[in-house]
């Protein structure tokens, strides 16, 4: 059994689309539903915006590759426990390029203290796979254009297609605060995808498929930087 927890408004090619992370923005789960049933959420702060994240290990945040990429520093806050961490230790997926429509949006940033709660479960080892007209629970930090900086909101939403990298979902109910936070098999811990963009008014996350493996090998990797947190999403590395 495999266990883990799973910005600027720039254009990429095709019209409308957006890397969700906006410096002082406030983007929603639109008619969410607060909830307190994922201890393993986190928000990831940065000079850049606001993200959500996920526990999926102790000290290992998982997160939109975009919500790290040009920063060199987090502050990391775990709601549950009421704990801050400052991290300046992230990397991004080796294949992710900014921008880029279907690119592996993901990242990973190191805490210095682990955080002990219920992790979630990578959903190639522990479900079924889910495909279009699946519902799932998309989760993140914002409530109708009010940043929490306190909990987090899930509301139901069905992918509507489904590309090699990319789940895009029938409707459109994230915005920037909310990248990097998941889509769970409604009810479950079971993690599915991580928000990374809307477009043409739809939402757009990167499978579990597509890093699964690699998130693995991030999990079972010693922290890549030195000292205080040390070192940046780029001298980290894209092992």
């Amino acid at each position: 059994m495999v266990i883990w927890a799973g910005c600027l408004l720039v254009a990429c090619s095709g019209p409308d689309r957006k890397e969700d992370m906006t410096a002082g923005a406030s983007q929603a789960i639109i008619n969410g539903t607060s909830t307190q049933l994922y201890p393993e959420l986190a928000t990831v702060g940065s000079a850049f915006g606001d993200c959500t994240g996920t526990l999926i290990a102790e000290k290992l945040v998982l997160t939109a590759a975009h919500c790290i990429s040009g920063a060199n520093a987090w502050n990391i806050f775990h709601p549950a426990s009421g704990t801050m961490q400052f991290s300046t230790c992230a990397r991004a997926h080796p294949t992710y390029v900014p921008n880029l429509p279907e690119t592996v949006d993901v990242g990973v940033i190191w805490l210095d203290s682990g955080i002990l709660v219920q992790l979630p479960f990578l959903s190639n080892y522990n479900a079924p796979g889910v495909s279009v007209s699946s519902s799932v629970d998309v989760l993140g930090r914002v409530d109708n254009g009010n940043l929490n900086n306190n909990g987090f909101f899930i509301a139901s939403n069905t992918i509507g297609a489904v590309a090699p990298n990319t789940y895009t979902m029938a409707s459109s109910l994230i915005e920037s605060g909310d990248s990097g936070g998941p889509a769970v098999i409604p009810g479950t811990h079971v993690i599915v995808g991580v928000a990374r963009s809307t477009f043409l008014n739809a939402d757009e996350y990167t499978r579990v498929e597509t890093f699964d493996s690699w998130v693995q090998t991030q999990i079972a990797t010693p922290k890549p930087c030195s000292g205080g947190g040390g070192g940046s999403a780029g001298s980290a590395g894209s092992a």
